[in-house]
Parts: C-alpha cells; structure tokens; sequence
C-alpha cells in the first residue's frame, strides 16, 4: 500500500484541487513540508483510519505515532514541542475529557521526555541541552489507549514547539494536522494494479478491499469514476505514467471524512505532452506534432511525420514533413514526402527572399545540383519599371543572363513576372545573386532554390 503526504503533492503534477484536498485529509501518514515550524511530523494512526468508538464503555484501542525530523540540511535546535488534542464529544474533538485524562504516553527519542500537564495535552522536552540539537536521527513519541468518541468527523491536532537555527534565538512556531473519524468499521486497504507497468494503450485493473460504508471515487488525471459499488475497476487504455487515486469517503450526522490511497502505473514508451520541452542531446521521435514552432538541432530525428507551424532545424532528418508556416533547415534530410502550406522555405541553404533592389547576396554549392527561380512582384497600376536578377562567380563572371520582368495590367494592379531559371551549378561554386531595378517604382521579390544532387553541408547565404 502506498499512502500520500504533502511532499508527494510538491513534486507530482496532479491538478492543485486534489492535491490539496489529499494532502489536507490524508491521515496514514501526514509530512508537514512547509508549516511554519522548523522541524517536520509524521503522524501515523491505528487504526489507520481512526474509527468513532461505536458505543459507551468500548475499550480504548486508538493509537497516534509521532515521528519528528529535520528536513533541512541544517541542524535545528528545540527546547520544547508541545500536541494539543481537542477534547470534548463533538464531531471536531478527539475524545471526551474522562477519556483524554486516561491517555497513556511514552517518548521513543533518547535524551527527551513526556508529560502531559493537562487532559489532551502533552509536552516533549529534552533532558539536557545537548539534545536540543535536531539532526538526521529524529525524535519519536507514541501516545495510546485513546478512547475516540461517538461523533464521525475530523479533529486538528497542534503542534507548537519552541526551536532555533542557530541555538541560541529561540522562537514560537506552530503547526495544525487534520485527522479523519471515521463510522465504526470503516476499512480500506490494499489498493493495487494488476501491473505496475504496461505497453501504451495498455489498460490496467485496480483492485482494493473496503467496508460497504463508505463511498469510493477512483481519480486520475483530470478525470473522477464512482466505483462504490464495485472493488476492482478496469483503465482505459494509457498513454502516459499515470498516478491513481482511490478516494474513500464516508458521511455521519452531516460530517463527511475521507481517506486516498494510490498507486502509480508506468506506460511503456509513453506519449509525451508538454509546453515547453527541452531535449539537450539527441532526440529519436516516431511521429511529432508541433502545435507552435519547432526548433531541432544537432542530430535530431523524427522517423515519423512531423506537423509544425514553423521550424528551424540543423542535422535533422525527417522521413516526412508537413509544413503551415516558414521552414529553416540547414543540413537536413527529408527522406519522404515534404510539404509546406504556406512560408518561406530554406532547405540545404536554398532559398533566398530578396525583395530589396539592387541587393546582393552569395551563396555556395556544397554539391552538384540545380537552381530555380523566378522574379515577381505587384505594383499599383500604371507604375511602370523593370527589374532584373544575375548570377556571377565571385570573380565576375556570367553565369546566366538577366532574368528581367515585364509589366501586364491585370485590374488595377501591374503584375510583373519573370520566366523560370533553370542553372546548373558545379559543386564548390560561390556565386553573387544581384537583383537590380533599372527604371520605376517597383519592388521586386526573386526566390530561388538550390536543388543538390547529393546531400549538402551548412553554409549560411550571407549578404554582400
């Protein structure tokens, strides 16, 4: 059986309400992480749940086991702790007050001692300084033959203790625990999966024995199932680690008590959903979803589809992609089909968007291969002007000629559009793209792509 405390809550991500709700009724166990008090309790019952003594003149049978710590890394010194019990026959007290003067008690910690001064209070001091300090070995302390009255509810025991960091200041801190009643016969116990792991999509069964007077909830993620009538229930298929919690719950002249258990199920090769996910090596994906921009780098690969927004990659590979936005990918491998909705696209350093005039850019071929291209642009009508993109080596020599623009009015709008250039160009080649814009108002826009005939290196298009 696995029981909660507040630390598990601190470091699971279960939605906050549960959390807190757990952490709040849990009574196998309560860790107190961040009371206000320097030290930490566990607070242990038998039985576990406690049970509301069913009528006058039962024997005392209840127990409440203590265990103090110092989760600090630090040595904390104390001086005195003192545990309140409410007394009284209300569903808030723990006991009635003939009972609460009959409780028997014993301190479990060397060098500390008990007292009670009062029904339903106890004081644990030490007997010399020297064991004010609080390391690594705790104290303990056990109080028993508690007779629980009749009224089902939740009582709060206190905790004060007078402690210091540094052995000398001392001061007042204070912590409250909530402990559950239950009705008489109340038990819940071994709450198990019929696997602690299994493959994704896998289902697993939870089994757990209970008293027939209490209500069971089985919780998981964001979901709740009622399962009171039931002791044994059956997963939907998994994808992901999941944490189950089986919450137990039981009402009495309108007070309702609860107790969790849990157990937690690994999902081999599990589906993962994060916000922002962060891979510092290399990342094998099947197939990846990106509802925003995805930046890959440094050997990352996606043996499936991947579906993003955007993109920037380096030493990626894909076997195939799906674009709705722009692409920028220097030494990748599409091995399949690549597709992109909308956007720029800049694969194996091949596209260039020049919409300045009279701008240059270089460029190198790693590998044989081709270019393509084209020259466009729209213009408000009856503005006229040509435009004009060359290719030249780095020492000035011609490539291929002008590919210039001519003007046709379509509406109101001039639209100019140049023929397809096709060039071959040798590996190793550096040449200059220079698009001028000898007469009139336009804005030319020239997009070329480098098609290689062999997989390319990474070199940035710079501007001249």
């Amino acid at each position: 059986m696995v029981h909660y405390c507040k630390l598990f809550f601190e470091t699971f991500p279960f939605p906050r309400k549960w959390a807190q709700e757990v952490a709040d009724n849990v009574m196998q166990v309560t860790i107190s992480g961040n009371s206000g008090t320097l030290l930490d309790y566990g607070i242990h019952t038998e039985p576990s749940p406690l049970e509301a003594t069913l009528a006058a003149g039962t024997p005392p049978q209840s127990v409440i086991r203590i265990v103090v710590s110092n989760g600090s890394t630090s040595a904390v010194w104390c001086r005195q702790i003192t545990f309140t019990l409410p007394v009284g026959t209300a569903a808030a007290d723990l006991c009635d007050s003939t009972a609460a003067g009959q409780i028997k008690f014993l301190s479990a910690a060397p060098g500390w001692t008990l007292v009670s001064p009062s029904p339903g209070v106890f004081v644990a001091t030490p007997t010399e300084t020297s064991f004010q300090q609080i390391t690594a070995a705790g104290l303990g302390f056990i109080l028993y033959n508690i007779q629980v009255n009749q009224q089902v509810g939740t009582f709060t025991l206190t905790v004060q203790e007078q402690s210091s960091t540094d052995g000398t200041n001392f001061s007042d801190y204070t912590a409250m625990y909530k402990l559950p009643k239950f009705p008489a016969g109340f038990y819940v116990s071994n709450f198990s999966a019929s696997s602690p792991m299994v493959p994704n999509h896998g289902a697993v069964t939870l089994t757990w024995n209970g008293s027939n007077n209490a209500a069971y909830t089985i919780l998981y993620g964001d979901k709740s199932v009622d399962v009171t009538s039931q002791r044994s229930w059956t997963s939907p298929p998994l994808t992901q680690d999941t944490c189950f919690i089986l919450r137990a719950s039981a009402q009495q002249n309108g007070e309702t008590v609860e107790t969790y258990l849990s157990v937690f199920v690994n999902v081999q090769n599990p589906e993962l959903t994060a916000t922002t996910l962060n891979v510092l090596q290399k990342a094998e994906l099947g197939t990846l979803v990106v509802d925003g921009h995805a930046t890959l780098s440094d050997g990352a690969g996606v043996t499936g589809l991947l579906e993003a927004g955007s993109v920037d990659a380096k030493s990626a590979s894909f076997a195939a992609l799906t674009m709705n936005g722009p692409l920028t990918a220097t030494g990748v491998t599409v091995s399949g089909a690549a597709s992109v909705l909308q956007g720029a696209v800049a694969m194996f350093d091949q596209t260039l968007n020049a919409g300045t005039p009279s701008a240059n850019y270089s460029f190198t071929a790693h590998t044989d291969g081709l270019i393509l291209g084209a020259m466009n642009t729209t213009t408000p009508y009856n503005t006229l002007g040509t435009a004009a993109v060359a290719f030249r080596t780095g020492g000035g020599d011609v490539l291929v000629a002008s590919a210039t623009c001519g003007g046709v009015v379509v509406a109101n709008v001039q639209t100019l559009i140049s023929q397809p250039v096709i060039i071959p160009v040798p590996k190793g080649t550096t040449f200059i793209v220079t698009i001028s814009k000898p007469g009139g108002a336009i804005s030319p826009k020239f997009t070329f792509t480098f098609v290689p005939f062999g997989l390319s290196g990474s070199s940035a298009i710079t501007r001249n």
